[in-house]
């Protein structure tokens, strides 16, 4: 039996994300496939016990790193799930204050570190080796990282593109494509429960949804500013970020402005495809996402769906979804006129629940370990 040895961040499930769902719901299908995966987030396990060692987000490197040099010291195979969008233009269009100017006064590896120490003293995340990653950089950690894998598993094709136009070392490392994935079973239109009723007499049907994490980034306060005024309900889904504090200060006073935006916090997983099922339109409309899954959950749901361009949206949705400018309030505004307003193709949707499953993602998966372990 193949055994692969998963390493992330150590907030995977105190800072919950869609890398928490992926590396999760990939565990599981591979497992399905015959694959034993264990999971490591506090970089204690032995690579010379497992046959490939996978890590995942280029965007952290901090702890990436030194699962990195681990595992090329211990001669095993590694590959790397990249997730990699950076947040420069989010970085210098929306921070405030000192943070603001140094985002955009500094280099965006710079900005970056910066970040890293900021999680340091404001969120106590320390590890060790920190302090070696501090001296090495955020930019030249990110190419040892890429250096030690022999297998890169990008989202999409615009992502493999942007960690080689970011990286020269990855041009000539092998590339596979690992779709983000849903549970076709779980998200579909006929979806039904015990939890369904209930939620329905809680939000009412043909509601706007949107389900993310709180933050700057996901852009909850500019999309609740478009909302002002129009005759439907959104219905805000997720807890805020572990820094946002402010941000979500600020969504609860637009919120209380407008009337018709209803902020209901965390809820359990298992109720999700419950408001996918009420909701007209999904709208994440963020400043980058590769794709999003709540936005692959909702399609699949049958949900309308507005997006936006930035990151790898496009690539996975197509026609299918509308799209917007999060930088302007009032294409936000424009985009959930039309998004209601539109038909799902139903066709498309199919489509998307064929190609997006989690099955096709350890499939890929599985390629990429045995490319690396060639």
């Amino acid at each position: 039996m193949l055994k692969v040895l998963f390493q992330s961040r150590r907030s995977l499930f105190t800072a919950f994300g869609g890398d928490t769902v992926q590396i999760q719901k990939t565990a599981e299908a591979l497992e399905k496939l015959g694959v034993q995966v264990d999971l490591d987030i506090k970089g204690e396990a032995n690579p010379r016990d497992f046959d490939v060692v996978h890590l995942f987000n280029l965007m952290r490197p901090q702890e990436t790193w030194i699962a990195a040099r681990r595992a090329k010291e211990a001669g095993k195979p590694v590959v790397i799930s990249t997730i990699f969008g950076p947040y420069t233009e989010l970085d210098r269009a929306v921070r405030r204050g000192m943070v603001g100017w140094m985002a955009r006064h500094v280099s965006p590896d710079r900005f970056e570190l910066i970040k890293i120490l900021g999680r340091w003293v404001v969120n106590g995340e320390y590890h060790p080796g920190l302090s070696r990653f501090l001296l090495r950089g955020v930019h030249q950690a990110q190419e040892d990282i890429i250096a030690a894998s022999s297998v890169l598993l990008p989202n999409s094709q615009g992502e493999a593109e942007r960690v080689k136009a970011h990286f020269p070392e990855a041009a000539a490392k092998k590339v596979v494509v690992v779709p983000n994935a849903v549970d076709p079973e779980l998200f579909t239109q006929d979806h039904h429960c015990p939890a369904c009723a209930e939620v329905e007499a809680a939000y009412g049907n043909q509601i706007v949804l949107c389900a993310a994490r709180i933050e700057p980034r996901k852009c909850q306060v500019e999309l609740a500013e478009a909302m002002e005024g129009l005759p439907w309900k959104l219905v805000l889904v997720g807890k805020p970020g572990a820094n946002s504090g402010e941000y979500y200060q600020r969504l609860q006073q637009t919120a209380a402005r407008t009337g018709n935006c209803v902020i209901a916090g965390p809820v359990d997983p298992q109720r999700l495809p419950c408001l996918y099922r009420i909701a007209r339109v999904h709208a994440l409309v963020s400043w980058m996402e590769t794709p999003g899954l709540s936005s692959l959950e909702a399609a699949a749901s049958g949900c309308q769906v507005l997006i936006t361009r930035k990151g790898d949206t496009y690539e996975y949705f197509g026609d299918m979804a509308e799209y917007c400018d999060p930088a302007s309030v009032e294409s936000i505004r424009q985009g959930l006129i039309r998004a209601y307003e539109r038909t799902p193709d139903l066709n498309a949707v199919g489509s998307l629940r064929e190609r997006c499953t989690w099955e096709s993602a350890a499939k890929a998966t599985l390629e990429g370990y045995t490319l690396a372990r060639a």
